[in-house]
């Protein structure tokens, strides 16, 4: 190989020599300006490394070049090229020009967080770019995107703190987007359509409602990949809800007690044949003018001393009326400790007791899976919803084995009561084991659950003693081993005392109504109270509890006038 290199180079510089020029002459001058036009096209330039070993030149065709074949012709054309070893024109093999490599794609953008300070940023933030608080704080169109923990920012790959909110392009209005949690930032709520995470249907834009979620759910009518557990808002299903108009022939606003026969104010719809339309001449005969109170035939006045408690219970008329229609299927939107951040609505939970629910809506208590009124669906065993009660006489379920506190004693028709000291005063509790009747009150009340409600209409036997025997006070226990009879102590509370009789509380050696002697210094004894009108002392300094706010002749240690109902 060194051999053959030394000899073309030797060639190279006899035919050099012979030519009469040299190697830096001009005629070089002349062939580099011939190749300085040839290195103009797109053709390989003259150069020593385009010679082989085997001293032919790499870039050469096999052809020569086209009407030329000295070297002085040679060198004018920039497609031909002089090769010197073999004294030959040949024809340069054209090299195409490569495409522009494209430059590479930009990566997207990591999450970064640039600002973690009090108050805006110092500039609006770029995309991917936190801690925003507000879409203000983002640079043109950009929206903030909120996290609670550490949910994907859509169009920005990585993690990030938990908590903080980026920067974040929103394609569409119908793309999932988290705007919010818990209400905060106040100035997002009520969210837009396809926005979370809201917890009951308040948290949304009018028209729309909460989807609630515990997994993947989809979300009719949102695009995007929503977090799997997060709620949004969303348009209600197609399907409208049935119309909570009431039904042909029932009075528009039925009167929680109503009387047969008795129409205390004229209907906006008079019924047939009760209340005939007035005609344009109106007789005495035919259209008596209505009167302002019901007559003595009909509604005779109550006496001044009834013998017994009057009875509220409706007409059989009355509980023939239908449960109001449904309005909403079940929702368990809240199930943590303490009260939820906002009123809940119809038919959602749980609650725990009236005033966690919206305008007069009621919760409604459950121990086991009952139906809820007005309400479909099943739910949690044990969640108690927020409900409709119709009327006061309306069977409903405010508790069981006392709790919650506040709603015991229980009011006329609501249970589930144990005995009557579950019931309020002049109330008793009906025990049932199936599907018995409630007299005096509507509805469908729940088979096997206990209501309380008025005592029948025959009074029961009084037990007072024979007559000029009064009993003395006797202490039996404290606490007691059994039920007290009259003038039997010590009691605590009514329920410790025999039928129709009360628990008479002592802080010293006061009368006990209806019993001789003095008994025991601040001992509690059961008497018989035949009137309410008859003074009778029932707690001292709040207590118990269960007796307060007194009634009417009911006394105690008073200390404030919210001891008195």
């Amino acid at each position: 190989m060194t051999i053959k290199r030394n000899n073309n180079l030797i060639l190279l510089l006899l035919a050099a020599s012979f030519l009469g020029g040299s190697i830096c002459g001009a005629a070089d001058s002349s062939s580099s300006a011939a190749n300085a036009n040839a290195s103009s096209s797109s053709y390989f330039v003259n150069s020593s490394s385009s010679y082989g070993v085997d001293g032919t030149h790499r870039n050469l065709q096999s052809n020569p070049c086209p009407g030329c074949s000295g070297r002085k012709c040679c060198l004018t054309k920039p497609e031909c090229y002089w090769d010197g070893v073999a004294r030959k024109c040949w024809l340069l093999a054209a090299t195409p020009t490569p495409p522009p490599t494209p430059p590479p794609s930009s990566p997207p953008t990591t999450l970064q967080i640039v600002f973690s300070g009090t108050g805006s940023p110092p500039n609006p933030l770029p995309e991917c770019h936190g801690d925003c608080d507000n879409d203000s704080e983002c640079q043109g169109d950009l929206r903030c995107f909120q996290r609670s923990t550490t949910e994907a920012v859509p169009g920005c790959p990585g993690q990030a703190t938990s908590g903080v909110d980026f920067c974040a392009r929103r394609p569409s209005e119908d793309t999932v987007w988290l705007n919010g949690d818990n209400g905060s930032p106040a100035a997002n709520f009520p969210l837009g359509l396809c926005e979370g995470d809201c917890d009951s249907d308040a948290d949304c834009q009018s028209g729309l409602i909460c989807q609630q979620r515990s997994g993947t759910e989809l979300i009719p009518g949102c695009i995007g990949n929503p977090e799997p557990g997060e709620d949004y808002c969303r348009y209600p299903d197609p399907t409208s809800p049935p119309t909570p108009l009431p039904t042909v022939a029932v009075t528009p606003s039925p009167t929680s007690l109503p009387t047969v026969g008795v129409t205390p104010s004229p209907t906006p719809l008079p019924t047939v044949a009760i209340t005939p339309p007035p005609t344009s001449a109106p007789t005495n005969a035919v259209t008596p003018p209505p009167t302002p109170v019901p007559t003595n035939a009909v509604t005779p006045p109550p006496s001044s001393a009834p013998t017994s408690p009057p009875s509220n219970a409706p007409t059989p008329v009355a509980t023939t009326l239908p449960p109001s229609p449904p309005t909403s299927t079940l929702q368990e939107v809240y199930s943590g400790v303490g009260p939820s951040p906002n009123p809940l609505p119809n038919c959602h939970g749980d609650c725990d007791i009236d005033s966690e629910c919206e305008g007069a809506l009621v919760c409604f208590q459950r121990s086991d899976m009952e139906a809820v009124p007005g309400c479909t669906g099943q739910a949690t065993l044990g969640v108690d919803f927020c409900a409709e009660r119709p009327t006061a006489n309306t069977a409903w379920l405010k508790g069981d084995n006392g709790s919650p506190a506040a709603n015991f004693p229980l009011g006329l028709c609501e249970g589930d009561c144990d005995v009557d000291a579950d019931c309020q005063s002049g109330l008793i509790c009906q025990q049932r084991s199936g599907t018995e009747l409630i007299p005096g009150c509507i509805g469908n009340p729940e088979p096997g659950e206990d209501y309380c409600r008025y005592p029948d209409s025959t009074p029961p036997p009084t037990p007072l003693p024979t007559v000029g025997v009064t009993p003395q006070l006797v202490l039996v226990g404290d606490p007691p081993n059994r039920i007290l009879g009259l003038c039997e102590g010590d009691c605590d509370t009514d329920a410790d005392c025999g039928s129709n009789m009360e628990c008479f509380q002592r802080p010293g050696l006061e009368k006990v109504v209806g019993c001789l002697g003095d008994g025991v210094s601040g001992k509690d004894y059961c008497a018989l109270r035949e009137e309410k009108t008859v003074l009778f002392l029932k707690g001292n300094n709040g207590s118990p509890a269960a007796n307060f706010p007194l009634g009417l002749c009911e006394g105690g240690k008073i200390f404030k006038n919210s001891d008195y109902l």
